[in-house]
């Protein structure tokens, strides 16, 4: 009787909603195993059997009860995929659920934050994000006024999200990782490609400096027909490059409150909001080297 032993989880945690990629290894599995992540049942993507064994699974959904710490086990089934009795191993306290972590900054926060900057460094100083269309700074004087800064100022409004079936990858995409026993290859699914649109609006008290403005972001527009953000920000050579897109100027007559406005639409296309799934794993096959003399055939 082979009795499973779990030596190690890996990932050891992963999101709520499940379906993440994950490496159960340990010796004693049999060709059939049931795998389970605080007693739901997951998804066998690959399993080899052995001392060195271990089972690629795809794990279940979180159970019921509020995400956190569960336990493992390793269940070895007969050849009707029945449970065999006092083949299991249970690991305590082996996996953690968890939800998505929406303090840190993703890589859409941080492109927004630099598209920010440069707006700010290179076109006009009061430039900040759209503001609450409910917010009155003075409730009882009577006028529905919203103050979004001092003009002039610049105020950018977005990000809509649309996806861009065009630009998104068709293939999967394939890495190298250290792994059980050797060097594998990581196969992902094409990630979630989006193209983001904006609405950049000028306010200004004065006619003339609202054209002033609306040529200077022109001008900034034709010198940037890409936008670039750095993928790890310790790492100048990690760059990324977007087509930076732009609409037809909008202007609007002098409003009671003596601003007058200009808004022009921007899109960034192309933007990937996720590296892809993770499918499956496998080990890499070593390359080959065929001398060139011995494919010659022998004289005789």
């Amino acid at each position: 009787m082979a009795v499973p032993s779990i030596s190690s989880v890996s990932p050891a945690s992963g999101l709520a909603w499940g379906r993440d990629l994950v490496r159960v290894a340990g010796s004693g599995f049999g060709p059939g195993v049931r795998i389970t992540f605080g007693g739901a049942a997951s998804e066998i993507v690959n399993l080899v059997g052995g001392d060195d064994g271990f089972a690629d699974v795809r794990t279940p959904v979180c159970p019921p009860q509020q995400p956190g710490v569960v336990s493992v086990a390793v269940q070895n089934l007969d050849d009707d995929g029945e449970p065999i009795v006092g083949e299991l191993d249970t690991e305590a306290d082996a996996y953690t659920y968890a939800r998505a972590d929406t303090t840190a900054e993703s890589d859409l926060a941080r492109f927004v934050r630099m598209l920010l900057r440069k707006l700010k460094q290179q076109v006009l100083d009061a430039t900040g994000m759209d503001v609450a269309v409910d917010f009155d700074e003075d409730s009882d004087d009577g006028v529905r006024a919203v103050v979004v800064a001092n003009p002039p100022s610049l105020t950018l409004a977005g990000p809509r999200i649309q996806t861009n079936r065009f630009l998104q990858r068709k293939e999967r995409r394939l890495d190298v990782v250290q792994g059980t026993g050797g060097l594998e290859f990581v196969r992902r699914a094409p990630s979630k490609t989006v193209d983001l649109a904006f609405s950049l609006v000028a306010t200004t008290r004065s006619k003339m400096q609202l054209l002033n403005i609306i040529q200077c972001i022109g001008q900034w527009l034709n010198a940037n027909p890409r936008v670039s953000m750095l993928a790890v920000e310790a790492d100048p050579t990690s760059e990324r490059r977007w087509p930076l897109e732009h609409g037809e100027f909008r202007t609007s007559p002098k409003g009671p409150d003596d601003l007058r406005t200009a808004t022009v639409d921007l899109t960034v296309r192309g933007f990937n909001l996720d590296e892809g799934r993770v499918l499956d794993r496998g080990r890499v096959v070593e390359e080959t080297t065929v001398e060139a003399e011995a494919m010659e055939p022998e004289e005789g």
